[in-house]
């Protein structure tokens, strides 16, 4: 018979495969944007974005 935690460990693998599956699911339709050098392109426009247009560190030389 299996002690407590490796029902627990299957429980967790179990879940965790459910939890990549509805990942693939929901990204699997969605567009990536690709600008130069393969980077993802942002698009200052978009409100989902602007975050990260804001609290960019990067400074170009």
């Amino acid at each position: 018979m299996c002690n407590k935690e490796e029902k627990d460990m299957a429980v967790a693998e179990k879940r965790l495969e459910e939890l990549r599956a509805k990942i693939s699911k929901i990204t699997k339709n969605a567009p990536v944007l690709s600008g130069e050098d393969n980077m993802i392109e942002l698009n200052e426009n978009n409100s989902y974005h602007k975050v990260w247009f804001e609290e960019d560190s990067y400074k170009e030389k």
